[in-house]
C-alpha cells in the first residue's frame, strides 16, 4: 500500500502550509472507512492524521468518491490521497511515500 502525496512545495515536510491541508477518503476497509463512531477511520486515515496532528497542521478531511478525489488532487485542490497505487500516469503529477 502506498500513500500518494501532492506537494506544491517541499516546505510541507518541515512546516504547515498557510491553508488547511485537504484530503478525502472513500469506503475501502480496512484502509479508509467510517468507523463505529461515524468518524473517518482506517490505516490510511490514522497514519495521515497522526502525522498532521504531530505537526500541528490543520486539515480538512471529507468523504468523496475516488474519481472526484483524484480529479481535485490533480488540480491541486486536494493535497494528498491515502492508499493510492503508484503508476506511470500518477507519477506525472504526484510524489509517493515508501510502502507501508
Amino acid at each position: 500500500m502506498l500513500i500518494l502525496f501532492f506537494i506544491p512545495n517541499l516546505q510541507l515536510f518541515s512546516q504547515c502550509p498557510e491553508e488547511k491541508i485537504k484530503f478525502g477518503y472513500d469506503d475501502w476497509p480496512p484502509y479508509q472507512f467510517k468507523g463505529a463512531n461515524k468518524r473517518p477511520s482506517g490505516l490510511d486515515i490514522d497514519i495521515i492524521t497522526a502525522v498532521l496532528n504531530e505537526m500541528n497542521c490543520p486539515y480538512n478531511l471529507r468523504k468523496i468518491s475516488w474519481k472526484a478525489h483524484i480529479t481535485r488532487f490533480k488540480k491541486g485542490k486536494y493535497h494528498l490521497a491515502g492508499g493510492a497505487s503508484k503508476n506511470e500516469e500518477r507519477k506525472k503529477f504526484a510524489f509517493f511515500s515508501d510502502t507501508y
